[in-house]
């Protein structure tokens, strides 16, 4: 160790200089548990890879230095970035919360290794559950709606395990479950335990119950670490806060990085006061990175005065280091309108075509951020069909794969004429008609369904007769054929009363109707590109094909310059130029909440968007047409009312 240091301090007389003045402090730090607030492009990784380095010199044994950061790629780059550094092999701990729990749970309940369950694997082992949930109530339900129950479910699950806040985890789950969310819980927990299985958040849920009541395992991980780093702090959630709680003694060195501006984790459960929690529990000390490395003056500035709107938050002021210039011969930052979002999908190619027309291979990027993945889907359907290349983070989907678009395109196809009986079958009760799926008989026609109930006539809706249901329903298929697509498209969801069936279904799940609507508005809308349903049928078949071989090509290509995302995703991502379409209100902030906490959430996503652009950020918004005008986000309206930011 002697000898290393030595060598360690010859590396750090050639490397300090390199460090900024905040950087050097905070390295040097030996103040007691220190909170580093580090802004975007700051240096923070930079830093901690120096601040391990400094306690190797001071003597620390590397074995007892645990740094923990929130995912596998990132706890790989920077045990990568350290070992580049120190230019040899030393035994420092670099691994996720959930990796270190599982080791934890492993190592001290000398349990055998445990399966993962994947998200399909869950969701296979609840829908027996719920399913066995109705039969006791004597309550019929769709396969199609135990698939969605399910998903709801499972995010309530999650947030419980990730929170232990069990009425905020009820009030997640859909509102039929809600009196018997424990027991369905409880009984979820041991159907996987009886496997040997793990859902992923019990390696935190577990980790927890095992220090909180096994004392001997908890004095023993206390004394394993004596330093601690933590990365992006501002994401810990309550039961990982709780548990890092139970592995620090009275000596342990904790060093915590974290920017509260970035906290967008509020469904997990996730809140930028944990920082003002941890200062206050640890009493610790609090320094600031003040300088970006990343981004032109320009893109600092702008998303500077988006941030500076909220209150709950540390006062601060990040600095360019960067000169100012005109990358390409565009402005750092600038804001756009069209009037309609074919207009926008139709600028986004056009830019993304240029841009790959002078930087194919020489490592500029660009990334286009949403606020949805349902968003970044439609760009990539339109790309898609147009062959130009793109990598997305998300697996790219099939959006027309999305139920909302199946029922609407059975619709059509039952309209035109060639619907079968799986058509009929699936928007027979959407809106519900009280007619019976039995009433459909094998060749699957309104003959037979009109035979069924002559045979049988009991059966009456609240207002009208099956019979005179049949009759509407066909009438109103006559008339959708003869309109054209997007008109017929309306005509479904209003006049049919789709929508009204859409609402009911999600009527205690605001975020699920949101994104509903966001399908159909993107319905609507790709309609207007056919002239007919049998048109619309093959160019879907066409882009299921498409997608495919692209996904494949995308597979095999080391290097792709365009990046489609949501905003949730690109956090930790840095590219050359940034577009952020839909910069409208209801998308940023998302949905109709109000609440000062939601919007406040919403403008630090919005605000993590804009920071990872490095020369080139664009914001763009819809102004809609006269008849049905729309509201630029709240969050840019200073940038429209200053009219060089604003080109229209």
């Amino acid at each position: 160790m002697q000898e290393f240091r030595r060598e360690l301090n010859f590396w750090r007389m050639l490397k300090l200089s390199e460090l900024n003045e905040s950087q050097r402090q905070a390295v040097a730090w030996e103040g007691g548990p220190l909170l580093l607030l580090a802004g975007p492009g700051s240096g923070k990784t930079h830093t901690l890879v120096n601040r391990i380095l400094y306690l190797l010199e001071k003597g620390a044994d590397p074995s007892s230095i645990l740094v923990i950061t929130f995912t596998k790629d990132a706890a790989v780059s920077m045990q990568q970035r350290f070992f580049a550094l120190s230019n040899q092999y030393y035994p420092v701990s670099f691994g996720t919360f959930h990796s270190l729990f599982y080791h934890i749970i492993q190592r001290s309940s000398g349990t055998a290794k445990r399966n993962f369950l994947s998200g399909v694997e869950k969701k296979r082992h609840l829908i027996p559950i719920l399913r066995e949930y109705f039969l006791q109530k004597n309550q019929y339900v769709t396969a199609q709606e135990l698939d969605a129950d399910a998903d709801q479910l499972l995010t309530a699950i999650s947030f419980y395990k990730n929170t232990s806040k069990l009425d905020s985890a009820i009030r997640k789950a859909p509102h039929r479950y809600q009196e018997d969310f424990s027991a369905l819980f409880e009984e979820y927990q041991h159907k996987i335990k009886a496997l040997g299985a793990l859902d992923y958040d019990d390696m935190l849920f577990e980790c927890r119950h095992l220090l909180a009541h096994d004392v001997k395992a908890r004095k023993e991980w206390q004394n394993r670490f004596s330093h601690i780093l933590i990365d992006e702090f501002q994401d810990t959630n309550p039961v990982q806060y709780e548990v890092i709680r139970m592995l620090t003694g009275p000596d342990t060195d904790l060093f915590a990085v974290g920017d509260d501006d970035q906290a967008i984790y509020g469904f997990r459960g996730t809140k930028p006061d944990i920082l003002r929690d941890f200062e206050r529990d640890y009493h610790a000390s609090r320094l600031y990175l003040p300088e970006n490395y990343r981004s032109l003056p320009g893109i600092v500035q702008a998303s500077t005065r988006v941030i500076s709107g909220n209150r709950n938050r540390y006062e601060k002021k990040l600095t360019a280091v960067n000169p100012e210039e005109n990358w390409m011969g565009y402005p750092s930052f600038r804001v756009r309108s069209f009037e309609v979002r074919e207009q926008q999908y139709a600028y986004l190619s056009d830019e993304i075509r240029r841009f790959l027309e002078h930087h194919q291979e020489d490592g500029q990027t660009l990334a286009v951020i949403f606020r949805t993945n349902l968003m970044a889907q439609a760009l990539a359907t339109r790309l898609t069909h147009q062959g130009i290349p793109f990598a997305m983070k998300e697996k790219v989907r099939n959006v027309y794969e999305h139920f909302l678009v199946k029922d609407i395109m059975a619709y059509l196809l039952l309209a035109s004429g060639e619907g079968t009986r799986e058509h009929l079958l699936r928007i027979l009760n959407k809106p519900s008609r009280y007619l019976h799926r039995e009433a459909v008989g094998e060749d699957g026609t309104f003959v037979s369904l009109r035979s069924y109930y002559r045979r049988d006539p009991k059966g009456y809706g609240p207002h009208m007769t099956q019979l005179e249901q049949i009759d509407l329903l066909e009438r109103q298929l006559k008339l959708v054929k003869d309109m054209p697509l997007t008109l017929a498209v309306n005509y479904i969801c209003k006049a049919i009363r789709y929508e009204e069936y859409l609402r009911r279904k999600a009527e205690y799940d605001p975020g699920v109707c949101q994104e509903w609507e966001e399908v159909l508005t993107w319905l609507k809308e790709d309609a207007m590109n056919y002239r007919n349903v049998r048109e619309w049928v093959e160019a879907q078949e066409l882009y299921a094909k498409t997608l495919a071989l692209g996904q494949e090509k995308r597979a095999a290509k080391h290097f792709e310059p365009i990046r489609l995302m949501t905003a949730h995703s690109s956090k930790g991502l840095e590219f050359t130029r940034v577009l952020i379409p839909d910069c409208n209100e209801k998308v940023y902030p998302h949905g109709n909440s109000l609440e000062s906490e939601t919007v406040e959430e919403e403008r630090r996503l919005f605000y993590v968007a804009m920071t990872r652009a490095q020369k080139s950020l664009e914001l763009i918004f819809l102004t809609g047409e006269k008849t049905h005008p729309r509201l630029p986000s709240r969050f840019i309206n200073d940038f429209i009312r200053e009219k060089h930011f604003y080109e229209n």
